[in-house]
């Protein structure tokens, strides 16, 4: 046998050992989302034979929010917070819990014990379905909110052992994602040249379009170049006084996995080596203020300007969609390369 035939040490359960997964070039992150794949329908069965979680909610609940949400996952055991989110005022510290959740029962349902004596700027519920730990519902609250509600007297889960009931949390808080029908509901705000809706139905042929929206105190900006268009690309600063205008649209999960190859985002490494970062907006729709996620390029220095090719595909969906007239003219004026 060659040194290329030595399979990897296992244990006597044929799991390979964490010598031999060092050694290895394992994609860590993959893997462990399959494995949770495979201990989902075994934890569900667990419950509904003893009516107890086998003890994986929490770590299924951090996965399915960093893929749903576009989180980066820290190491295991990093004091306060689980992931973080990066938003373009910076990165954001999230606190995860999981909650196996029936909404028909009787009784209160508690979540595990929230950590307080650690740095933290969120603190995200994911409700899983009992029978099969799909997500239902994740919402989320101010670490200070949820902090001031743990302290105040009248209940002695709550002050000593850090715990709430799924009802408290969702009065304090939002709720952020939900799934309807069995369909994932993502909302997407486009502004550059995924309004082309050519282009858009190219990557992301089942998205539908809920129209158009506006963000407010950000500015058009092209602050990175594109190896592939060989230009600028576009991208949105904070700018008060300045509107960007776009299009959203309600993607699927498969259309935003899609989405998120096309911008050069993996919510598996570090944000700075990403193309783009998928982060979270207020855009206004019909004048109603809505949260979505958008793509911030990841600035370059000296980026070259967008050429018109590029210019023409941002331009066509905004004439296409409708854009306000002055917006419209704004764009025309854009200098190209």
């Amino acid at each position: 046998m060659s040194a290329l035939d030595i399979e990897p040490a296992t244990n006597h359960n044929g799991v390979a050992s964490p010598e031999a997964l060092a050694g290895s070039e394992l994609d860590v992150p993959a893997r462990i989302k399959e494995i949770l794949a495979a201990v989902k329908p075994l934890a569900a069965e667990y419950y509904r034979l003893t009516g107890k979680p086998l003890g994986v909610t929490g770590e299924v609940a951090e996965y399915v929010a960093a893929e749903l949400l576009g989180l980066k996952l820290v190491p295991p055991r990093t004091a306060g917070y689980d992931a973080l989110r990066h938003t373009l005022a910076g990165a954001q510290r999230i606190q995860i819990k999981g909650r196996a959740y029936d909404p028909g029962a009787q009784s209160s349902q508690r979540i595990g014990t929230i950590k307080r004596d650690g740095p933290c700027d969120i603190v995200m519920l994911v409700l899983l379905d009992n029978a099969t730990l799909d997500p239902v519902e994740i919402w989320e609250v101010p670490f200070a909110g949820v902090v001031a509600r743990l302290i105040e007297p009248g209940s002695k889960a709550r002050n000593e052992r850090g715990a709430l009931s799924v009802s408290d949390f969702k009065r304090l808080g939002r709720r952020v994602w939900s799934v309807t029908g069995g369909r994932e509901q993502v909302l997407y705000f486009a502004y550059g040249s995924n309004m082309d809706p050519e282009q858009m139905r190219e990557r992301c042929p089942d998205a539908e379009l809920v129209g158009i929206g506006v963000l407010a105190d950000h500015a058009l900006c092209f602050p990175r170049r594109s190896k592939n268009r060989n230009c600028g690309v576009s991208s949105v600063a904070p700018v008060a006084g300045r509107e960007t205008w776009g299009v959203v649209f309600h993607l699927t999960p498969q259309d935003l996995a899609a989405l998120d190859v096309s911008e050069g985002f993996r919510s598996d490494r570090d944000a700075s080596l990403n193309s783009y970062n998928r982060v979270p907006v207020i855009v206004s729709v019909d004048d109603a203020p809505t949260e979505m996620m958008t793509y911030v390029a990841v600035d370059q220095e000296a980026p070259p300007l967008p050429n018109a090719a590029y210019l023409k595909h941002i331009r066509d969906g905004a004439r296409h969609h409708g854009l306000p007239v002055a917006y419209l003219e704004y764009l025309d004026s854009i200098e190209h390369g």
